[in-house]
């Protein structure tokens, strides 16, 4: 299997939707009332965090990236 088909395998198996909600809810979060930062270690895992995802989006603002 390509990288692409494993990646898309990954994000869609069965439950993760329920998992994630499940987490949010044992974490303490209302799934109804989310703020960013309540998604950030999930959201944010791929690029090492709050700090360089700030960096990109500054840089993409500007047209730099």
């Amino acid at each position: 299997m390509d990288t692409e088909g494993r990646v898309a395998g990954h994000h869609a198996r069965d439950g993760l939707e329920a998992a994630i909600l499940r987490a949010l809810a044992d974490a303490g979060k209302d799934p109804e009332r989310l703020a960013p930062e309540d998604l950030a270690p999930l959201e944010e895992c791929h690029t090492g965090g709050r700090q360089p995802t700030s960096t990109l989006r500054r840089r993409w603002a500007c047209g730099r990236a």
